[in-house]
C-alpha cells in the first residue's frame, strides 16, 4: 500500500510539474477611453478548468497537457450584456507563458451602436458608389465610346459584382466595427471619426495622404536589405520589422475604410494595396490568405486568389511543417476557391487534406472538423452525390451542437444546406423539417428581419410548390418579400426574385392576374437595376411570356414575343445548348400546342428535350414530354403520345411528393387515352 501511496505521490507530482500557466488579463472597451478591467467574465477553454476574472480583470488557465505555442480552443468567454471584442486574436490565440494574453470585451448595446452606424455609413456609401460607377458607363456610351452591347455587358457585370460585395458586406462592418479606437493614433483616430460621420470619402484621402502602402513597401525593402546583412545588423532588422508591422495595422484598417466605402474605385484600390502589400511580403501568411479571400469574394477571380493561397502555402509549410492548423486553413481557402470554379473534384481533394490535418492536430470533435465536413458535404452536393453529403453535413452539424449550442447562427446554416439536400433527394417533408429548424434558429439569434430570414422563408415556400400547396408558398414568400424590401429597399433585384416567387404560386392557383400583375413589378426593377439582356430578366420574361398563354386565347402573339424576347437573351449569354435555352424553346412549343399547330410544338420541343437529354430527371424536360405528347395526341399519334406521357410521370415522381395533385392526374390522362386506344382497336 506504500508503494502504491507513493506512485499516486509521484504521478501527481509529475503531473503538476508539467502544467503550461497561461496568465491573462479581461478589459472593458471603452472606445477611445481607456480600457478598464473587468470582473466576473467566466472562460471555458480545453484542456484547462473553468475559471471566471477576478475584480482586476486577471484570470489565469492551467493547461496539463498542452505546451507553450499550441492553439487555445476556446469553448467559451462569456458575460450576460457583454459581447467580446477581440474576437479576431482570440480565434488565433497560442499558449504563452512569457505575455499574458488580453481580452477584451464590449457592452452589447455599446458595440450594436457602433456596427448599426458603420453598417448605415457602408450602405449609403456602396449605393453612392454604384450610382457613380453606373453614370461613369453611361457617360461614355453617350459620347458614343461603348456601343450598346459593350454598355449592356459592362452595366450587368457592375451590377453583378455590386451584389456580390453586398453578400459580404456584413463580415466586414463587423471587422471594422472591432478596431480598438485607444490603441490608434491621433491621425488614425481622426480618420475614424470621419468615417463614423459618414463622411468616408475625406477619411479614404486622408489616409492616403499618408501613404502608409509606399511607406510600407519601402519599409519590407529595406527589411529584405537588412535580412542580407551580417548579424550585427540584426538590431535594425527588428526596428524595421515593427515599423513594418505598425505600417500593415495602418494599412489593414485603410483597407476596411474601402471595404466599407464600396463602389468600383474603391475596390480596385482595395485589390491594388491587398495585392502591393502581398507581393512586398511574401512571408505573412495571414495577409496572403486575406488578400486571397477579398480577390476570390469581391473581384470574383478566383484564379488571382488562388495564387495567394498557394504562396501562403509555400511559406506556411517552410515555416511550420506541413502538419500545422494554419496548413490546414489555406487547404481549406483553396478547396472553397476550386469550388467557386466549379472544379469540385480538386475542391474535394483540398478540403480532404485539410480534414486530415485538423483531425490528427485538433482531434475529431472540434469546431474545425465540424466546418470541413461541412465544406465536403457542400461539395458532394455540387456533384450530385446526395446521399454523401448529407452523410457529411450531418457529422458536421452532430460536431456543430455538441460544441456550439443548439441556437447557433452555423447550425441554422447546416440545417439549411441537409434541407436543400433532402429537397434534392425528393424528401420534401424532411426537407421542410430542417429549413423550418434553420428559421426558428435564425429568427431567434438574428431576429425577424434579418435577411438570412428572408432566405429561410423563401426556402420553405419553395418546399410548399414542391408539394403543390400554392397558398402556403404563398404564406411564406410574401414575408420573405417584405423582408427583403425593408432590408435592401423597394428596387433592388432579390425583392424582384421575391416578386417572381409570389406569381409563380399565383400562376399555380390559376390567378393568372395576379401572377401578371407580380411579374410585371419584377420586371420593372430588373430592367432598371440589370441591364436589359440580363440572365434574370430573361427568366421574367419567361415567366410574362407563360402567364399569358394561360391566361386568355387572346394573348399567344404577345406571350411569344416575351418568350423570343427570352430567347434572344439567352442565347446570346449562354449559347445555343444551355437549359435555359431549353426552357424557352419548351415554352415556344407549349404556345403551338395551345394554338393546335402541332407539328410546330413537336419541332420546338423536341429541340428543348436534345439539350436537355443529359440531365434527362429535371421538370424542363418533363414538360417537354408533356408537349410533346399533347402534340401527337393532337396528331392522333395515341401510342407515341402515351410513350411520351409516361416519360413524363416517371420524371414527375422523382422531383415531387408522392400526393402531389400532378401525379394522379398525368396517370389519369394516360389511362384515358389507352382506353381510348383500346376502344378504337374494338
Amino acid at each position: 500500500m506504500k508503494n502504491l501511496c507513493l506512485f499516486v505521490f509521484i504521478a501527481l507530482s509529475l503531473a503538476a510539474g508539467a502544467k503550461t500557466v497561461q496568465k491573462g488579463f479581461v478589459q472593458e472597451y471603452n472606445e477611445k477611453a481607456r480600457k478598464t478591467p473587468l470582473a466576473g467574465v467566466e472562460l471555458n477553454v480545453r484542456s484547462a478548468q473553468s475559471t471566471v476574472s477576478s475584480d482586476n480583470g486577471g484570470f489565469t488557465l492551467d493547461f496539463l497537457t498542452l505546451k507553450p505555442g499550441e492553439r487555445v480552443s476556446v469553448r467559451r468567454i462569456e458575460k450576460v450584456g457583454y459581447e467580446i471584442f477581440n474576437k479576431e486574436a482570440i480565434e488565433q490565440w497560442n499558449i504563452n507563458p512569457d505575455k499574458p494574453f488580453n481580452i477584451k470585451m464590449c457592452r452589447s448595446d455599446k458595440f450594436k451602436r457602433i456596427r448599426d452606424n458603420n453598417r448605415k455609413v457602408s450602405t449609403e456609401s456602396y449605393v453612392r458608389q454604384h450610382k457613380k460607377d453606373v453614370a461613369a458607363i453611361e457617360k461614355l456610351k453617350a459620347e458614343g465610346k461603348l456601343r450598346e452591347e459593350e454598355y449592356r455587358k459592362q452595366l450587368s457585370e457592375l451590377q453583378e459584382n455590386y451584389e456580390r460585395q453586398l453578400d459580404n458586406l456584413e463580415n466586414y462592418v463587423d471587422r471594422f466595427s472591432r478596431i480598438d479606437l485607444s490603441e490608434l493614433s491621433s491621425t488614425e483616430q481622426e480618420i475614424i471619426d470621419l468615417v463614423q460621420q459618414g463622411r468616408i470619402d475625406e477619411a479614404i484621402a486622408k489616409y492616403e495622404q499618408q501613404d502608409y502602402v509606399g511607406k510600407f513597401i519601402h519599409e519590407s525593402s529595406q527589411i529584405k536589405e537588412v535580412n542580407n546583412a551580417i548579424d550585427r545588423l540584426s538590431d535594425i532588422k527588428q526596428s524595421k520589422e515593427q515599423n513594418r508591422d505598425s505600417l500593415l495595422a495602418a494599412i489593414d484598417r485603410q483597407v476596411e475604410i474601402l471595404i466599407l466605402a464600396g463602389g468600383y474605385e474603391n475596390n480596385e484600390k482595395a485589390a491594388k494595396t491587398l495585392c502591393e502589400v502581398a507581393d512586398a511580403d511574401s512571408t505573412n501568411v495571414y495577409w496572403l490568405l486575406r488578400t486571397g479571400k477579398f480577390i476570390s469574394e469581391y473581384a470574383g477571380n478566383y484564379k488571382l486568389a488562388l495564387k495567394y493561397y498557394n504562396t501562403a502555402l509555400n511559406s506556411a509549410i517552410r515555416q511550420h511543417g506541413n502538419q500545422h492548423p494554419d496548413v490546414a486553413t489555406i487547404y481549406s481557402n483553396i478547396g472553397v476557391t476550386y469550388q467557386l470554379l466549379a472544379d469540385y473534384k480538386e475542391g474535394l481533394k483540398y478540403f480532404n487534406l485539410a480534414l486530415g490535418i485538423r483531425k490528427a492536430i485538433l482531434g475529431d470533435r472540434h469546431p474545425d472538423v465540424g466546418c470541413t465536413y461541412s465544406n465536403i458535404g457542400i461539395i458532394y452536393q455540387s456533384l450530385s452525390n446526395y446521399k454523401e453529403a448529407l452523410e457529411y453535413l450531418k457529422l458536421a452539424l452532430d460536431i456543430q451542437k455538441n460544441t456550439l449550442g443548439d441556437k447557433h447562427p452555423d447550425i441554422a446554416k447546416t440545417y439549411n444546406n441537409i434541407g436543400t439536400t433532402c429537397q434534392s433527394l425528393s424528401s420534401y417533408e424532411e426537407a421542410m423539417e430542417y429549413y423550418k429548424l434553420a428559421l426558428e434558429i435564425r429568427k431567434y439569434t438574428l431576429g425577424d428581419k434579418h435577411p438570412d430570414v428572408a432566405e429561410s422563408y423563401n426556402n420553405i415556400g419553395l418546399i410548399y410548390w414542391s408539394l403543390g400547396s400554392h397558398r402556403e408558398a404563398l404564406e411564406y414568400h410574401k414575408p420573405a418579400l417584405d423582408i427583403r424590401k425593408a432590408n435592401l429597399g423597394d428596387k433592388h433585384p432579390e425583392v424582384a426574385k421575391s416578386y417572381n416567387n409570389i406569381g409563380l404560386a399565383y400562376q399555380y392557383l390559376g390567378d393568372y392576374k395576379k401572377a401578371l400583375e407580380y411579374y410585371t413589378l419584377a420586371l420593372e426593377i430588373q430592367k432598371n437595376a440589370l441591364s436589359d439582356r440580363n440572365i434574370d430578366v430573361a427568366t421574367t420574361y419567361n415567366n410574362i411570356g407563360t402567364a399569358l398563354i394561360l391566361s386568355s386565347w387572346d394573348n399567344h402573339k404577345k406571350a411569344l414575343d416575351y418568350i423570343n424576347m427570352a430567347l434572344d437573351i439567352q442565347r446570346s449569354i449562354l449559347g445555343d445548348r444551355h437549359p435555359d435555352v431549353a426552357h424557352s424553346y419548351n415554352n415556344i412549343g407549349y404556345v403551338y400546342l395551345s394554338l393546335g399547330q402541332y407539328k410546330e410544338a413537336l419541332n420546338y420541343s423536341s429541340l428543348a428535350l436534345d439539350i436537355l437529354k443529359e440531365n434527362i430527371v429535371d421538370s424542363n424536360a418533363a414538360t417537354c414530354y408533356e408537349i410533346i405528347g399533347g402534340a401527337y395526341y393532337g396528331l392522333g399519334d395515341y401510342p407515341k403520345a402515351v410513350e411520351n406521357y409516361k416519360a413524363e410521370l416517371s420524371i414527375i415522381k422523382k422531383i415531387v411528393a408522392y400526393n402531389h395533385p400532378v401525379i394522379s392526374q398525368l396517370s389519369k390522362l394516360i389511362a384515358d387515352i389507352e382506353k381510348e386506344m383500346s376502344n378504337s382497336e374494338q
